[in-house]
């Protein structure tokens, strides 16, 4: 009979749990944001390391940016899973009724003062194209315009309202020339100049960045490319060594994520960049331009925490290691499909 009750009363507080769950998000989807802040609500999450997060809002139907449910399902899910950073593509090929080629102000603006109550999430735009490098610097250059954009947005809004950073992810054409890496390397500086100092700037890298360049070209330092990035005034720095399992320092073991992440780790600890390095991982599926051990779409979310909670324990001493950057929302992550269930638990 005690065993018949103890059930009974497991049940009753699994299903309020269930219930109390579902209330919030729907009061969430109303506008009734009575959310606690997220180290009270998820005591399991580390406010001080990094979750960010990447979406693309024009391969979603429907859209995060433009439909109000599914804006409060993204802040909503990617919040409760422990994402502290947003980092969104908001290019659009056609001008808003501002002149700018992205969004419509009023839904960006919705966002990202969505995503700010309560100091939950930081928003950052999201940019990039393998030719930008090559396409330079100059004011009236495609990159340039894209940044003056942004500053000009936040320039007409409120503080609730503007966008915390800018994410740079451009990737040229391999393999690179010391010329190139040169120019990629003088993009993400003149960015950092031109942007107001109130944007922050990140960038992605490519793990394997390590050919010795001259940095300024003409009597710079030689050193790799990524320590040339790691130099540079960026706030953070994410490299892509997508792997779907953890491994160990040892090269020669396996080339997995501590492998192929653990020399940008090691050198921003040695110039005192404190959680400057983000760790990319990659949940889209493999096909048609990736390997299966690129990507943790085939393993699942819990393959993912597993293998996170392994890097995380390598890293923790590192005061470089700054956290994780997921690529990409709902593409598998966060998906609610098969083994990846949304919201998820945040990574370790």
């Amino acid at each position: 009979m005690k065993r018949i009750k103890f059930c009974g009363l497991m049940l009753l507080l699994f299903v309020a749990a269930a219930v109390s769950a579902q209330d919030v998000r729907m009061n969430f989807d109303a506008g009734k944001d009575d959310l606690p802040n997220i180290s009270q609500s998820n005591p399991t999450v580390s406010t001080a390391r990094t979750q960010a997060m990447w979406v693309f809002p024009g391969g979603q139907n429907p859209n995060p940016i433009t439909n109000g449910a599914a804006r409060n399902r993204l802040i909503f899910d990617s919040w409760r899973s422990g994402v502290n950073k947003l980092y969104v593509s908001v290019y659009q090929s056609i001008e808003n009724s501002s002149g700018r080629l992205m969004y419509e102000d009023a839904a960006m603006a919705q966002l990202v003062n969505r995503a700010h109550r309560k100091n939950r999430q930081e928003v950052w735009t999201a940019y990039g194209a393998p030719d930008w490098a090559l396409i330079g610097c100059s004011a009236t250059a495609f990159p340039l315009r894209r940044m003056a954009e942004v500053a000009a947005y936040n320039a007409s809004h409120r503080t609730t309202d503007k966008f915390d950073g800018v994410i740079l992810d451009v990737e040229p054409n391999e393999p690179q020339s010391a010329a190139d890496f040169q120019a990629l390397l003088n993009l993400y500086r003149c960015v950092r100049q031109t942007l107001p100092p109130n944007i922050k700037l990140a960038a992605a890298i490519r793990f394997f960045w390590d050919a010795p360049v001259a940095f300024p070209a003409s009597g710079g330092a030689v050193k790799p490319v990524y320590q040339h990035i790691i130099d540079l005034n960026l706030d953070n720095v994410v490299v892509m060594g997508y792997r779907d399992f953890a491994g160990t320092s040892d090269c020669s073991q396996g080339d997995g994520i501590i492998c192929l992440d653990k020399d940008e780790i090691a050198y921003a600890n040695s110039v005192n960049k404190p959680n400057l390095i983000l760790i990319g991982l990659e949940t889209r599926n493999p096909f048609p331009d990736l390997l299966n051990k690129e990507t943790f779409y085939e393993e699942g979310q819990t393959r993912l925490q597993t293998e996170t909670q392994t890097v995380s324990n390598f890293f923790t001493g590192s005061a470089s290691f700054g956290g994780y950057a997921i690529h990409n929302y709902q593409s598998a992550y966060l998906s609610g499909t098969t083994d990846w269930q949304s919201p998820a638990a945040p990574l370790p």
